[in-house]
């Protein structure tokens, strides 16, 4: 199987691991019950009485997505393409999966609500075939979409200050900045053009970036070329300011070179660092698996157009991918999917090495059914099972990759693996007290196993913390 290899050097801890994973479980769930301090989960503040800052923000990315991709389906069905009236009316059904699998924040519901409460107009029309309704029910969910966005950056995202997250939690964050300086450069290159509107959502794009990275910088990872980002804003918002656009597009250069960095040092993060049970790293790993795999359909057919630098790009995203597949650890309803695409992925990095577009499109099109295929059992399996009371990812219904992730210069302080309600109240069993008694004997028995992998261990942990501190090798 692909990435047998990398597995097989990760596999060699599994047993151990999994052992001291059992232990932890238990001691977890004590510390939970004793302490409402603890989590994350049980805490009183508004940002973090709902699931997990992970679980909301790649709730938050998909759920807007999936929005604009809705509202844009609907306009090519009413110019004719009737294909987009069935897409359309699957982009519906995953904005209800995710609304209805996440427990948002309270200060959040208010527009989380107003989206739920346009979905039956837009159900209604779309079904009746009816486009002047679906119009006006594209409106309502673009102006709820606008109000979950304003909620989230403006009053979600800033009252997380202080708090700690999961080893994971630089995942989705990094998604939603790169996409943000993605749309500030195209926004600023439509200004450039004469749309003034692109102007002041240019403004908007910028001030998302810099809540972004501060919040990133709180998970104390990718620390280099983050500050870079956080170095080049000043020049940009001051170019905005004057609506001079001839110093914004050339202040965009060094945020360009940074977020390049950013990229870079960001997959060698996670080639370096092992999935956690969490379901929300599942989440974030497969809106950045489905990125990628458009991402290199669309820059195979460039390179298929004569784009010859396209072909270069393709080949990044490929790489990208390849982490991406063995970096989490997918669910059972995922995993067939997911091991279609590793087997079709050495065919297409043999044609892309020889330079053959033909062989390359034909070595695409099983990732295209896989990936259609991973979509259907991420919405209609994992997520509406994702975050229930008492869900925990086990070993069982999970791919062959360490139990728990390498250790970062990130602490998880205060984060429980679960996604529980908050109303739920953690409690300690007679079975689990003795659980916890028992592991410590059985730490005993498992120490020396654990001594012949430590140096494997030191050195991954290490390769991380250099890519941390912003030290990795350019």
């Amino acid at each position: 199987m692909f990435f047998f290899d990398r597995r097989v050097r990760r596999g060699s801890m599994f047993v151990a691991i999994l052992l001291l994973a059992i232990l932890a479980t238990a001691c977890s769930q004590t510390n939970a019950s004793s302490s409402s301090t603890s989590s994350n989960h049980g805490s009183t503040n508004a940002a973090t009485s709902g699931d997990s800052m992970e679980v909301v923000h790649a709730s938050y990315l998909d759920l807007v997505g999936n929005i604009a991709d809705l509202r844009t389906r609907v306009e090519q069905w009413k110019t004719g393409d009737e294909a987009s009236l069935n897409i359309a009316k699957e982009k519906l059904e995953r904005i209800q999966v995710v609304l209805a699998a996440t427990t948002w924040s309270p200060i959040m519901r208010s527009a989380t609500t107003q989206v739920d409460t346009a979905l039956p107009t837009m159900k209604q029309s779309l079904n009746n075939k009816d486009q002047a309704q679906a119009t006006t029910a594209a409106k309502m969910l673009g102006d709820g979409s606008h109000d979950v966005t304003h909620a989230f950056y403006g009053d979600w995202l800033p009252a997380l200050k202080g708090q700690r997250f999961s080893t994971m939690a630089p995942h989705a964050i990094y998604l939603d900045l790169n996409t943000n300086i993605a749309d500030l450069r195209t926004r600023i290159a439509a200004w450039e053009k004469g749309d003034e509107a692109s102007l002041n959502i240019a403004v908007e794009k910028m001030d998302r970036i810099q809540a972004l990275v501060q919040h990133a910088l709180s998970t104390d990872v990718l620390v280099k070329p983050l500050n870079a980002i956080g170095a080049s804003l000043p020049a940009i918002s001051a170019a905005l300011n004057r609506k001079d656009v001839a110093a914004a597009t050339g202040a965009l250069k060094p945020l360009s070179d940074a977020s390049h960095d950013l990229t870079h040092d960001f997959y060698a993060w996670m080639n370096v660092t092992a999935g956690s049970n969490d379901p929300a790293c599942i989440q974030a790993g497969y809106l950045d698996l489905t990125a990628n795999l458009a991402d290199l359909r669309s820059r195979v057919t460039s390179w298929e157009k004569g784009d010859a630098s396209s072909l270069n790009i393709a080949q990044e995203k490929l790489e990208r991918i390849e982490i991406v597949l063995a970096h989490a650890k997918w669910s059972q309803p995922m995993v067939n999917a997911v091991q279609k695409i590793e087997r079709a992925l050495p065919d297409v990095t043999l044609a892309l090495k020889q330079q053959n577009v033909a062989l390359t499109q034909q070595a695409l099109k099983p990732i295209s059914d896989a990936s259609h295929d991973m979509t259907h059992a991420y919405y209609g399996d994992f997520l509406p099972q994702a975050h229930q009371t008492g869900h925990v990812a086990s070993p069982s219904n999970m791919q062959g990759h360490s139990t728990s992730p390498v250790t970062t210069a990130q602490t998880a302080s205060g984060h429980s693996d679960s996604h529980g309600h908050d109303e739920e109240v953690a409690t300690t069993s007679s079975s689990e007290k003795g659980l916890v008694l028992g592991g410590f004997g059985l730490i005993n028995g498992i120490v020396i196993g654990l001594a012949a992998i430590v140096k494997v261990r030191t050195q991954k942990k290490r390769q991380v913390e250099k890519i941390s501190s912003g030290a990795a090798a350019e």
